[in-house]
């Protein structure tokens, strides 16, 4: 495509995160020239203000986020400018993202176009550039020189480097369940303010915590070139109790504070965090597995990981044609979790999202799947494939996999454009322990929640599902298209407003063994996001176990040990769908107890607690079922 654009150049080549900008991308003429009536095509990456070229596009984009918590405010106006008054036009914006640009009169060789990407006219006020930090962005060009409506992709696209903003954060985490006298680490990653790393950060900090407690860890530390902005301290707790480690620069203007590690004497099963819901470019997302597994690791401060590519997707509001994954596809993603899994120190499992129908009509009963293997030797099944096009299909080619499945956004949708939920007309107990309760879209527990989705189906809440007998524990998550621990901002799809949750598990280990079993026996639950750490149990049974009684009159002793990242608002219990009993607390640990003596009138029953903090993060934890026998 030399013959028509000699050369093409972007400036600034080098933006920092999350800035506003002014982005100038200047194609220079070929011998050739380019012809009347020709046409030129760019692409917006994913995370960065979506473009306009008029005020009737403009409402467009601000219709498109009606109902979200992320509104648009005027950034992103396109402009296109030519060296001569030869014209070209802004002819249309398709998937919110792809600009057509159309030559009216023929340009020569030499000459020059030049597209103003956050042109600050108008009501233009710039471009919001994306808030992740990445070393290669491109702005994809394609040509249709022989107007024929045939593009094609032009190699030398344009690319910048978004750098981190300033720093600003020192991210430290600890284990949250540790053992008196045995060696543990504390990950310390310095960030800006939308969790990218600094890797030439060099400064000093200083850390704040009780010398004659901990040990090990020494009272400053002064980063050089090799670590990158990030470093991992062991150190020994001497005493039992809640600790939290502090954190500042040398001129305190950086600081940081570590999650609660609850220190005990001694810890039969650990806690993990993870968050396994995501997505990469190898479907709908923003990064590459690299960078997606690599951040989730060593800036995220994960202990297990999972992305959820698209297995086959029909239309999609920000991409052309359908979104479907490759043999090529699904290789790499099983290469990568096994070359990023490291038991003991990082667990990852190959995964995709089983996408339910989208007719735009009604609620699809199948909903969104995502489907994880213990092994990576595993087959990929589409739902494009006549064979497992419904969830029925899907659990029979399963049946024999050594695989958990977990619905997610169960709740989500109405019909038409945001038809992404299920109606619990079916379940597979085999296959299905968990449900994801909480994500980014928001929480599925139930109706008027406090973080309600953008559109609602009324039949796909969890609380449906226990209330038609279905033992699931639960999950929560990211649904993250951009990467791992995901700022909400330009994250461009308006269904994703809240910040990402994690999944808290109980295991022995650190292992894929360990993690995908306590995933099955539910020992498990879910946050907005926060290490919230949490204890319940009904008679002794914990979170996801199951017991008999041998009268409906028998008491249910209920006891909940919660450490915040807040003062605790609530405590709340629930048993079959209704809360029972509601504590009001005002301190960020407590513990309480409560006995149900009321007569159960069925068979099967259900407890969990809601925890919901001052701050308004939530906790939930799968149920523990009590049956009554005759």
């Amino acid at each position: 495509m030399k013959d028509y654009l000699q050369s093409i150049s972007i400036a600034p080549k080098r933006i920092r995160a999350g800035d506003i900008t002014r982005l100038t991308i200047t194609l220079k003429i070929g011998n050739k020239g380019l012809p009347e009536n020709s046409c030129l095509k760019l692409v917006i990456p994913l995370m960065w203000t979506l473009p306009w070229h008029n005020e009737e596009h403009l409402r467009k984009i601000e219709e498109f986020y009606r109902n979200s918590r992320l509104v648009p405010k005027g950034s992103g106006y396109i402009t296109v400018h030519a060296s001569n008054k030869t014209k070209i036009e802004v002819k249309e914006i398709k998937k919110w993202r792809y600009v057509t640009f159309k030559v009216v009169s023929s340009y020569m060789p030499g000459e020059e176009i030049n597209i103003i990407y956050g042109d600050q006219s108008k009501r233009g006020k710039g471009a919001k550039v994306q808030p992740i930090a990445m070393n290669k962005v491109k702005f994809s060009l394609f040509i249709d020189p022989f107007k024929k409506g045939e593009f094609k992709y032009i190699e030398d696209s344009p690319v910048l480097t978004v750098s981190p903003n300033i720093p600003e954060k020192i991210k430290m985490t600890l284990p949250s369940l540790v053992q008196t006298g045995k060696r543990v680490s504390m990950k310390v990653s310095i960030q800006d303010k939308f969790g990218n790393s600094i890797p030439d950060f060099k400064g000093t900090i200083r850390f704040i915590f009780p010398e004659k407690i901990i040990n090990g860890l020494p009272r400053q530390y002064s980063f050089i070139p090799e670590n990158k902005g990030k470093m991992i301290f062991p150190l020994i707790f001497q005493r039992e109790g809640i600790y939290r480690i502090k954190a500042e620069g040398e001129r305190k203007d950086i600081i940081g504070q570590s999650n609660s590690a609850y220190v005990q004497r001694e810890v039969q099963k650990r806690l993990f965090w993870g968050d396994i819901h995501g997505h990469s470019e190898l479907s709908d997302g923003a990064c590459s597995i690299d960078f997606y597994y690599t951040y989730a690791k060593e800036m995220a401060h994960f202990d297990f990981s999972a992305l959820t590519d698209h297995g086959h997707q029909g239309p999609h509001p920000f991409f052309e044609g359908i979104l479907t994954l490759s043999d090529w596809d699904w290789k790499l993603i099983r290469k990568k979790a096994t070359e990023y899994y490291k038991p003991g120190e990082f667990v990852t499992f190959s995964g995709y999202e089983w996408t339910g129908k989208r007719d735009g009509k009604s609620i699809e009963e199948d909903g969104d799947r995502n489907v994880y293997y213990l092994y990576d030797a595993a087959l990929l099944y589409k739902r494009n494939n006549p064979d497992s096009i419904t969830a029925l299909n899907l659990w029979d080619k399963l049946k024999n996999e050594n695989v958990i499945i977990i619905s997610h956004h169960p709740a989500h949708g109405q019909p038409g454009e945001y038809g992404m939920g299920t109606d619990w007309k079916s379940y597979n107990l085999s296959k299905e322990p968990v449900v994801e309760i909480y994500s980014m879209h928001g929480s599925s527990e139930c109706r008027k929640s406090s973080h309600p989705l953008i559109a609602e189906n009324g039949t796909g809440y969890v609380q449906n599902a226990w209330a038609k007998g279905y033992k699931l524990g639960v999950v929560a998550g990211s649904d993250s298209h951009t990467r791992p621990d995901s700022p909400v901002i330009n994250n461009n799809y308006p269904t994703l407003q809240y910040p990402p949750g994690l999944t808290a598990i109980y295991a022995r280990e650190l292992s894929r063994i360990s993690i995908m079993q306590a995933i099955r026996e539910r020992h498990c639950y879910g946050t907005t996001g926060e290490r919230i750490i949490l204890e319940f149990t009904v008679n002794g049974y914990r979170m996801g176990d199951e017991f008999s009684l041998s009268s409906s009159r028998e008491e249910r002793k209920i006891k909940i040990s919660v450490v915040g990242t807040d003062k605790i608002s609530k405590i709340e219990i629930i048993r079959n769908n209704i809360e029972i009993y509601v504590y009001h607390g005002s301190k960020s640990e407590e513990n309480i107890a409560f006995i149900d003596r009321e007569n159960l009138a069925r068979p099967l029953n259900y407890y969990y607690t809601r925890i919901i903090q001052e701050d308004d993060a939530m906790a939930w934890t799968s149920p523990v079922w009590v049956i009554v026998k005759k």
